[in-house]
């Protein structure tokens, strides 16, 4: 059998699939401090939340977020590795790939090897995303990023008008209006008067990850209301940043035997592993 570690509700349970070897949690709560430990993190943390393809921590200023996501997982690790400080797009500081130990296996000097051909376990939320903290929308703030006017706006700012130029929340307004201020379904002047404030930040907000997406060459098509909130400059900030692909699969599947693969795919070029040890996890 295969064990997978699966963290829910702020614990790591165990789920068996058919291997033939067996992984054990042997403290759950040093299985977090661990990580942390590896990564340099000292604050104290607690649990966030989960979903479906995985879980969070705050520590301190930072989130560490365990994911089975690949996708979210590859664009992270890219972002770790751009010497810039972005104002508007998520700062990653870590992302690692989770092993399982394996009797003589060393990962620093052994690359990935295909699933027939590698023993280790593989775990439920293997890749390790370590960034900024990000204060989540509140209750109006969804609201108004959720409206139909403003999901028009955003798709024009960040999917759709690739050659506009819009450096001000004026131009764009500007624009706007002359473009769309004749059709109803579209701008709804009383909703905008109510709430111009929201509305502007979120307007520059958009501006500023467009800029600096096209900067480093990425596509943001999902820049919803759950993945964006208020980082430390108080500007509207994209975290959870996914590259657009299609049939993707959480815990990447090979297509041939449809066996769930040992590590990242191809995709992913260069990445950093983190190895749990034996008296954490256990045969």
């Amino acid at each position: 059998m295969i064990t997978k570690f699966k963290i829910f509700e702020g614990s790591l349970s165990v789920i068996t699939l058919d291997r033939p070897r067996v992984a054990k949690i042997i403290n759950e709560d040093s299985v977090i401090d661990y990580i942390l430990n590896k990564l340099g993190e000292k604050e104290d943390y607690k649990y966030l939340g989960g979903y479906a393809f995985g879980h969070a921590y705050q520590v301190g200023n930072k989130v560490l977020k365990l994911t089975s996501d690949e996708n979210e997982f590859e664009v992270a690790n890219d972002l770790s590795n751009k010497k810039f400080w972005f104002k508007y797009l998520i700062n990653v500081y870590d992302t690692r790939f989770l092993t399982t130990p394996t009797e003589g296996y060393t990962t620093e000097t052994n690359p990935f090897a295909t699933y027939e051909d590698d023993e280790r376990d593989i775990i439920e939320f293997p890749y390790l995303i370590l960034m900024d903290y990000i204060h989540t929308l509140n209750r109006v703030e969804s609201h108004v990023y959720a409206h139909k006017m403003c999901k028009m706006m955003r798709s024009i700012l960040l999917v759709f008008v690739n050659e506009q130029k819009f450096d001000t929340v004026e131009t764009f307004m500007k624009y706007y209006i002359d473009v769309w201020g004749t059709n109803t379904k579209n701008w709804d002047l009383e909703f905008y008067e109510r709430y111009k404030d929201i509305i502007h930040k979120f307007i520059e907000g958009w501006i500023g990850m467009k800029r600096e997406a096209n900067q480093f060459g990425l596509k943001l098509t999902d820049a919803h209301e759950k993945n964006v909130g208020w980082n430390s400059l108080n500007n509207l900030c994209h975290f959870d940043i996914r590259s657009p692909v299609s049939g993707f699969d959480p815990l990447h599947k090979n297509k041939f035997t449809n066996s769930i693969e040992s590590g990242p795919s191809s995709k992913v070029k260069s990445y950093k592993t983190l190895e749990l040890p034996k008296d954490l996890v256990s045969n």
